[in-house]
């Protein structure tokens, strides 16, 4: 074996040994802390926002999802659209005149166009917030399916420690009959982000960051860094969030519970657009030492 062999034997050996270690730990995250045993709260008042824009898949489902909630305390459920000429209009009024639900108040928002700076999505939970009447506020995302329990798994989470500013559940992607790009999608999603994000948490859940296809957060954290708008040009608005209450010396925590991503349809090509779209925008929000191990297993 001549000295250039030698030379990317040993290359490839690094490697390996770089994959393997990196491999070892997210195997370590995914065997979480055991999930601590619930306790009896008296159930603050939440308002449940749900930016909606076109027609997710199974979109029926998704909104009975969020209706069959069986939060303990008063809730109330606000779905927000730019325009009542979006698909899911229609569907979601459908489904609030004839699904049972135990929230106290719900309600169908337009937002309207979106000012200059602002994403819909933003323009949309500002809206929300505006018209929300209880004492946290949850932000729920569309293609989400939550688990009954959910809610009163992260308010309770949330209640445990004062400094604590945010909940959120950590996400797994799904899909009945799976293409290419569904695929694709869990993989990122369920076997990268996920495990990362088991990793990187600490002991009580800890993280720096919010992926936060459902959180719930204290009034007053999101106050203290000026609201919704402050992620305004952001286009992972959840993960910034995360960063500035963390800045700001409130305390973001995963909890236990997972929630559903519900995915389907997806051909390849529109997974790498996601998945672009994905690697260019969350650096804003993610810290260095989350993404160098990414980065490194990349």
């Amino acid at each position: 074996m001549n000295t250039r062999d030698v030379g990317w034997a040993a290359v490839s050996a690094a490697a390996l040994g770089v994959l393997l270690q990196g491999h070892l730990g997210l195997m370590a995250g995914l065997r979480r802390r055991p999930a601590l045993a619930a306790r009896k709260f008296d159930p603050p008042s939440v308002t449940v926002i749900r930016p909606i824009r076109g027609l997710d898949v199974e979109a029926r489902q998704n909104v009975r999802a969020l209706l069959a909630l069986d939060y303990p305390g008063e809730w109330e459920v606000l779905f927000v659209f730019d325009t009542e000429d979006d698909p899911a209009f229609a569907l979601t009024r459908e489904e609030l005149a004839n699904a049972p639900t135990r929230a106290t108040r719900v309600e169908l928002l337009v937002a309207g166009e979106p000012p200059e700076g602002l994403t819909g999505k933003i323009n949309a939970m500002q809206v929300g917030v505006a018209c929300s009447r209880c004492t946290l506020l949850a932000f729920s995302d569309s293609d989400t399916r939550p688990a009954p329990g959910a809610l009163t798994a992260l308010v309770g989470a949330l209640l445990e420690d004062a400094r604590t500013g945010a909940t959120f559940a950590p996400v797994y992607a799904a899909a009945d009959a799976p293409l290419a790009g569904d695929v694709g999608y869990g993989l990122l999603v369920n076997a990268w982000y996920g495990a990362s994000v088991a990793r990187t948490s600490g002991p009580d859940g800890a993280l720096p960051f919010i992926m936060g296809q459902l959180m719930v957060f204290r009034r007053e954290a999101l106050a203290a860094i000026g609201g919704v708008g402050c992620a305004a040009g952001q286009f992972v608005d959840d993960m910034y969030l995360g960063r500035r209450l963390h800045e700001a010396g409130w305390k973001n925590r995963v909890i236990h519970a997972p929630l559903r991503i519900v995915t389907g349809h997806l051909e390849l090509r529109a997974f790498l657009r996601i998945f672009r779209r994905w690697i260019l925008f969350s650096e804003s929000g993610l810290p260095w030492a989350f993404t160098r191990p990414n980065w490194v297993r990349g």
